[in-house]
């Protein structure tokens, strides 16, 4: 008898030793798991902290050279990167790209999958904007570099420039780490619903948003194109033309017939007579394609009766096409008619206007311009404006890579199999932020240096 009580004792015992493992085992990793993570880690690590920060400067000058900059567009665009280390990230997405392609840069072994993706979305090109029925959206409201690559190239873009941003206003990147959780917690849910539906509208509405940018787009009103005109041109001799000024050279009629002959060609194609009321070409506007030309039109549709202000922007080409910064500096290979097709495959394709033509052999870009006010919303007052920031642009971010069923279901097994995306987010950004602030120092001290006539 007392050996049976004895035996119940024993199995009880035994049985609760065993549900003790079972949860153990559960919610842990396996230890091999552990250890190839932080193989994983070291080498992304030490990726990172190989890349060359000594002659960041000179690359730039070359770069900026390539593309057709002058002397002095080049001292300006200097001036107008060295703000922040923040701005200077922003500005050098061919220096990211160089580093993923070159340096050997990526965010773990297991690559996610390819998409269309946006290639730039730091957080200066998320903004407030209208769509096609005149409703305010907040969505990525800069395509110029979109191409085929890994959805993670976004992930990792973004959240760079989070962990920069973080610094740059709070002085502290720990600020960015609660975001970059929301980024990928917001994404990670966005996708895990468009398994189950069709692709969604990529831009947010009111509705849809929160927080500070909430704030802003219930603030945003459109101004009309009479204020408009009354703000940027002047009449002459009953002559229409824009109003000069630091950023605008008005143009004249030779230009003007060389803009109207570009934008036939498009409008044309469609069944749209455009008319030029008056031009110019824009100075000063622009990061990584700071010093490229950029012409404004004010063009009447319908005989007259409907206006739009039209921006013709020389582009870049695709940025993940070509794996050297040289490549990406031959402007000869853009194609805006392809960045188009991205754009409208993406779902992006608010603007009405949007469209491509040739000047003097190459690609621009046709998009109105904007006429919202309050368009941007990263210029972050606390902690919780961050976060709601990168909530909402993994929702925005995961609209757009999720086009169709299939890719929907790809990047979503690769959601499940990267639990620790978050994290491998995080690390990344800390120490690429490291270095892109080595390299902002550099930097400046070498323009520093050129000034006094020393390099």
């Amino acid at each position: 008898m007392l050996f049976n009580k004895f035996s119940v004792v024993v199995f009880i015992f035994f049985l609760f030793f065993c549900l003790f493992l079972s949860a153990c085992f559960i919610n842990s990793k396996p230890l091999s798991s552990e250890i190839n993570s932080g193989v994983q880690k070291e080498a992304v690590n030490s990726k990172i902290k190989s890349l060359d920060c000594e002659n960041i400067y000179a690359k730039i000058c070359d770069y900026n050279k390539k593309i057709g900059l002058s002397e002095e567009e080049i001292l300006e665009k200097n001036d107008k990167i060295m703000r922040s280390p923040s701005r200077f990230y922003q500005a050098l997405p061919f220096v990211f790209y160089e580093d993923i392609f070159i340096g050997g840069v990526s965010l773990s072994e297991r690559k996610s999958p390819r998409a269309v993706i946006t290639a730039d979305p730091h957080t200066g090109n998320f903004g407030i904007s209208a769509d096609k029925k005149g409703n305010v959206i907040w969505s990525v409201n800069d395509f110029d570099l979109s191409g085929e690559g890994l959805v993670e190239w976004d992930l990792m873009r973004l959240s760079a420039s989070l962990v920069l941003k973080s610094e740059d206003i709070f002085e502290d990147s720990s600020y960015a780490s609660d975001a970059i959780k929301a980024l990928v917690l917001s994404y990670r849910r966005e996708v895990s619903e468009l398994s189950l539906k069709s692709p969604k509208f990529p831009g947010l509405t009111i509705e849809e948003s929160f927080g500070d940018i909430k704030k802003k787009m219930l603030r945003a009103k459109p101004v009309s194109i009479e204020k408009y005109i009354e703000k940027n041109c002047e009449y002459s001799d009953g002559v229409l033309s824009y109003t000069a000024d630091d950023e605008t050279i008005p143009g004249d009629e030779a230009l003007k017939e060389k803009l109207s002959a570009a934008l036939e060609r498009f409008f044309s194609a469609q069944n749209l007579r455009c008319d030029i009321e008056a031009c110019s070409k824009k100075l000063g506007r622009g990061g990584s394609s700071f010093g490229l030309n950029r012409y404004e039109v004010l063009a009447s549709f319908k005989n007259g009766k409907d206006y739009a202000v039209l921006e013709l922007k020389q582009l870049l080409p695709e940025i993940v096409n070509f794996k050297t910064f040289s490549g990406h500096a031959d402007l000869s290979r853009a194609d805006a008619g392809q960045i188009r097709n991205y754009i409208i495959f993406m779902g992006c394709d608010f603007d009405p206007y949007l469209g491509f033509c040739e000047i003097d052999g190459y690609s621009y870009l046709i998009r109105q311009r904007d006429r919202l006010k309050s368009k941007k919303t990263d210029k972050f007052k606390t902690e919780s404006d961050l976060r709601d920031f990168a909530a909402q642009a993994g929702k925005v971010l995961a609209r757009i890579h999720c086009r169709t069923s299939e890719k929907t279901f790809e990047v979503k097994k690769w959601l499940d199999e990267s639990d620790d995306l978050d994290k491998l987010l995080y690390d990344f950004s800390v120490d690429y932020a490291l270095v892109a602030n080595e390299r902002y120092v550099n930097f400046c001290e070498a323009c520093a240096r050129d000034k006094r006539g020393t390099t």
